[in-house]
């Protein structure tokens, strides 16, 4: 019976690591779902944003429903896009991952997992939101919706993302911490998480005055990557 019992807890141990790989790959796999689904695939272009100038804003958001509605209607536009709204899901799944990994070297408080759990499903949440209300604007765009209505929803989009990072720099300080305290990441990667979850927080504050915060999320999306291979590479 015990030498029966070792083939059948292989391989439940080989399906453990696959499926503890697969979550740590989901951070690289939501970077890269925005980047090929939003910005190469869907060719719609990006949106107006609401720091773009007053006077032009409704005559930019015209040119983007225009662009939209053929991008929809050749189908990349939907295709594009469901990529970026699957790359939320894997947000979602990698946070899990990184909470459990903390609770495991955290052991009774699970003060920082929960914030790690809870951020990730906040920002999720946010970029859900995000996502409906461009979709819900786009949807119409062949119909001739309003130009003010398509505006409030596309503002909407954008601020909502843009939030979304807020949540993530708190996942990111709760990383950064649970790597200080814990050992959860390498010394430097422990340090770039905290460097840029100052930066996302700095960058979210001085939005829409300066390019910081756009420059604070393009390394954010870079963290997501960097650290998704080193721990998927731990994990083998």
């Amino acid at each position: 019976m015990k030498s029966a019992s070792v083939p059948g807890e292989g391989l439940k141990s080989t399906g453990r690591g696959l499926a503890r790989r697969a979550a740590a790959a989901c951070g690289a796999l939501f970077t890269l779902g925005i980047v090929i689904g939003d910005d190469t695939i869907n060719r719609a272009g990006e949106p107006p944003v609401p720091m773009d100038r007053p006077d032009d804003s409704l005559a930019a958001v015209e040119r983007y429903l225009a662009s939209a509605a053929v991008a929809a209607a050749d189908g990349n536009y939907w295709v594009g896009r469901g990529i970026g709204t699957l790359a939320l899901i894997a947000l979602l799944v990698f946070s899990v991952y990184v909470a459990q990994e903390i609770q495991l070297r955290e052991g009774g408080s699970g003060l920082l997992s929960g914030i790690c759990r809870g951020a990730g499903l906040v920002a999720v949440s946010l970029g859900l939101v995000s996502c409906t209300a461009q979709f819900a604007a786009v949807a119409r765009a062949s119909e001739g919706i309003d130009a003010g209505t398509a505006r409030a929803l596309l503002d909407l989009s954008a601020l909502t993302f843009v939030l979304m990072w807020l949540p993530i720099a708190t996942f990111m300080t709760s990383v950064a911490l649970a790597g200080r305290r814990h050992a959860l990441l390498t010394r430097w990667l422990t340090i770039t998480t905290g460097v840029i979850a100052a930066a996302l927080f700095a960058g979210l504050a001085s939005m829409p005055a300066g390019s910081v915060g756009f420059f604070a999320i393009v390394l954010g999306f870079a963290w997501f990557i960097a650290v998704s291979v080193w721990m998927v590479r731990r994990a083998t």
